[in-house]
């Protein structure tokens, strides 16, 4: 009797044992899943959040940069008009060209006028009074005109710009300033930013 006891308890040990073998052999493979879950997710991760290089090559940054880049030509012309008879009572305006900016297609010509002898609104032809002469003695009128002109308080300036087309690769530009008592001419050479005036 005391046999079969002691059989049965080395029965119930090993069968423990079993089990507790069993069990831990779970537990390793479900943490070794875990740590392979793990390091999966970290490379994905690490994958979808980095940017792949992408070369430019140095002639096409330079060539961006130089389309995008417009320097501005500093002036100091200056000359005297007087306002146009659309708004009465009519006086006298300084206008100053304070800049030309060459663009890709475009040239901007930034102009301020000073109203400080007026008693009242005024307005001018600007386009009328500063335009381009090319070449071939065809006169340019700008193709956009800032509005500011068509009525500008007295005792005050307003700035704007007029916009002419322009040559990709025009090197010179001919402005023609009209003040109604004479006509200037100005040359501005685009590439080495200075300018003259022509006599002529």
């Amino acid at each position: 009797m005391e046999r079969n006891n002691s059989n049965v308890f080395v029965y119930v040990i090993l069968l423990c044992m079993a089990f507790g073998f069993a069990y831990l052999y779970q537990q390793t493979k479900s943490l070794e899943l875990q740590i392979s879950n793990i390091e999966l997710s970290k490379q994905y991760k690490n994958e979808a959040t980095t940017t792949p290089d992408i070369k430019i090559s140095e002639n096409d940054q330079n060539k961006e940069n130089t389309e995008n880049i417009s320097v501005n030509i500093p002036s100091a012309i200056i000359f005297e008009t007087k306002s146009s008879p659309t708004l009465s009572p009519q006086a006298p305006i300084v206008v100053t060209i304070e800049s030309i900016t060459p663009k890709t297609d475009i040239l901007d010509i930034n102009i301020k006028a000073f109203t400080s002898k007026a008693s009242s609104y005024t307005a001018l032809e600007m386009p009328s009074l500063v335009t381009i002469l090319q070449g071939d003695g065809i006169i340019i009128k700008s193709k956009s005109t800032s509005t500011v002109w068509k009525s500008m308080p007295p005792k005050s300036f307003v700035t704007g710009t007029l916009s002419f087309p322009k040559q990709k690769d025009q090197k010179t530009i001919m402005v023609r300033i009209d003040n109604g008592t004479g006509i200037t001419f100005y040359s501005f050479d685009l590439e080495k930013k200075t300018y003259k005036e022509v006599i002529q």
